[in-house]
């Protein structure tokens, strides 16, 4: 069985001019071609493009959800890299997190797997800073809940 690994870029936002390019459609096709012929000359084979959910840090501790369009490119491991893309543990989902499970038929390839575990580790930290700032608000509300009780005290005095 042939191993690949997996690279995946961000789409382009804006299209990119060029000769002849006069319409925002010509101009954007143009800024993908270019894209997917600069993989290509690296050996990349474009596989795909996918717009996926991604949830956002917003001002004040709040959070939103925005789509991210990513393209996906792959090539065949080399055999220095194939010791890196080590099998998945049988059994174990990837998307175990999200409440979701994943087939073997439709399970991603090693390189993705090492790339997810990557993210794993640093959404740990990033949780790890929201706890800390959780606890920061909560302090904040019960000084203020402290102040006001004391406020209360010297009205009824």
């Amino acid at each position: 069985m042939t191993a690949f690994e997996y690279k995946i870029v961000p789409a382009p936002q804006k299209g990119l001019k060029g000769k002849g390019m006069r319409t925002t459609e010509a101009r954007f096709a143009n800024a993908l071609t270019d894209e997917v012929n600069k993989m290509a000359r690296e050996g990349w084979e474009y596989l795909r493009s996918e717009t996926l959910p991604c949830v956002e840090r917003s001002t004040l501790g709040t959070k939103s959800n925005s789509f991210q369009s990513v393209l996906v490119f792959r090539r065949e491991a080399t055999a220095e890299n194939e010791n890196k893309l080590a099998a998945p543990e049988r059994g174990k989902s990837l998307f175990a997190p999200f409440g979701k499970s994943v087939g073997p038929a439709t399970a991603p390839e090693p390189a993705a797997i090492a790339k997810l575990s990557n993210d794993e580790d640093s959404s740990k930290e990033d949780s790890a800073e929201t706890d800390t700032d959780e606890a920061e608000v909560e302090s904040d509300d019960a000084a203020t809940d402290d102040k006001k009780a004391n406020k209360d005290g010297e009205k009824s005095a």
